[in-house]
């Protein structure tokens, strides 16, 4: 059995490592489509005004890599991470969250006179569904850290940035985007570091990155 849970944790890390590309990908396509922009500040969302230009592509793309770093992300963390009673809850969540970015990415934001048309509207369902799904997770799975030592070293950071990415999501709903964009952009960042800080621990369960305490430790 122990065996068996080992292979499942080098299984779980490499898809972790993969989560870890496809969340720089996102990143950097979200970033290079605001560049390439070469706009005033968006006065809608940042991500849909992006997905409108001759950028949409490159957001469109990086939407998907996100969607696709979510769920599999959700796979390593289920393998690797002690489950207590509220992980499933945080790992449904969580594949919520790259299926409303997948619905964000198919569905294109329109122009303005677009208003009432289904696509447009399922951007919009796809777009707070990812935030509020996202800050959810976090909340959910940042307590469960704490019951595995090998995760308990990222625990605090974990909580701190549970806590952060939920605030955010709250600020970008009560100042929605076009008069909020600023929120929008650190929310953005902080759900990526809150996937950074889940790779970290898939990571450590494998003791991929040990530390002083833990070459003192037996077994």
């Amino acid at each position: 059995m122990i065996y068996l849970a080992d292979v499942r944790k080098h299984r779980a890390a490499r898809f972790a490592l993969f989560t870890l590309v496809l969340v720089i990908i996102a990143a950097d396509g979200i970033f290079f489509a605001r560049v390439l922009h070469q706009g005033p500040p968006p006065k809608g969302s940042l991500i849909g005004e992006l997905a409108r230009g001759p950028t949409g592509w490159l957001m469109m793309a990086s939407l998907g890599c996100w969607s696709l770093a979510c769920l599999v992300l959700s796979f390593a963390i289920e393998a690797a991470l002690e489950s207590t009673s509220w992980v499933p809850l945080g790992l449904l969540l969580t594949r919520l969250q790259g299926i409303a970015l997948a619905l964000l990415a198919v569905c294109h934001p329109g122009l303005p006179s677009d208003v009432g048309t289904l696509s447009p509207i399922l951007h919009q369902v796809g777009y707070f569904s990812a935030f509020l799904l996202a800050a959810g997770a976090a909340l959910v799975l940042a307590p469960a850290c704490r019951s595995d030592k090998e995760w308990l070293a990222i625990a605090p950071a974990a909580q701190a940035g549970s806590i952060l990415l939920a605030a955010l999501t709250a600020g970008l709903m009560l100042w929605p985007p076009g008069s909020g964009v600023w929120w929008e952009i650190a929310a953005i960042i902080a759900g990526f570091a809150w996937q950074l800080l889940c790779v970290t621990g898939v990571a450590r369960s494998v003791r991929w990155f040990p530390l002083p305490w833990d070459r003192r430790r037996p077994g």
